[in-house]
């Protein structure tokens, strides 16, 4: 049970920050356009940055969750483990 419920956890909140991801570019367009249509201000300039930061951190998210185990190295450190402690065992016999 617990196997199959990580990868409906992974898909809901890949989901989920696909749709707030598409949230914050909405109001980054709109902001684009208010400072295009009325002139820069600060207090517009920031706002479009840190939504521009937060796509960035979502985009980064979505990228790290979709990359692949690397299972040889897994599998290289699970034989070293297993060697050494297999020596430690002779060693006690």
């Amino acid at each position: 049970m617990r196997s199959q419920l990580a990868p409906v956890l992974i898909v809901q909140w890949e989901q989920l920050a696909v749709s707030k991801r598409s949230t914050l570019a909405t109001k980054a367009a709109n902001l684009a356009e208010a400072i295009a249509n009325m002139g820069y201000s600060p207090s517009h300039g920031a706002q479009l940055a840190q939504i521009e930061r937060d796509i960035k951190g979502i985009d980064e998210a979505l990228a790290s969750v979709n990359q692949p185990l690397d299972l040889a190295y897994s599998l290289d450190g699970v034989r070293e483990f297993a060697a050494t402690k297999l020596t430690d065992l002779r060693a006690l016999l």
